[in-house]
């Protein structure tokens, strides 16, 4: 999923099973969202978005499109469970 901010730059979301993440180009991570992590392996810690000081200024964007991308990620989660 890619969003234009109103910066003028473009910002990709990258859904993956396990986490989500915002890209500018192909190798600056900008925001990476961790899942909860209940503590068998390494400490437990509630869910939480790590955010570069770098899209501070578009931090509202960020949020509304990391609902929109996770609920994305969600239902691919529930077809695939469905599915299989």
């Amino acid at each position: 999923r890619t969003f234009t901010a109103p910066d003028g730059k473009t910002y990709v979301w990258n859904l993956w099973r396990t986490n989500c993440t915002v890209q500018q180009g192909t190798n600056l991570q900008l925001v990476k969202y961790h899942r909860r992590n209940v503590g068998i392996v390494s400490p437990s810690h509630p869910p939480y978005l790590e955010i570069s000081p770098s899209v501070y200024h578009i931090l509202d964007l960020v949020l509304v499109t990391f609902i929109y991308a996770e609920r994305i990620s969600k239902r691919r989660e529930a077809g695939a469970r469905a599915a299989g």
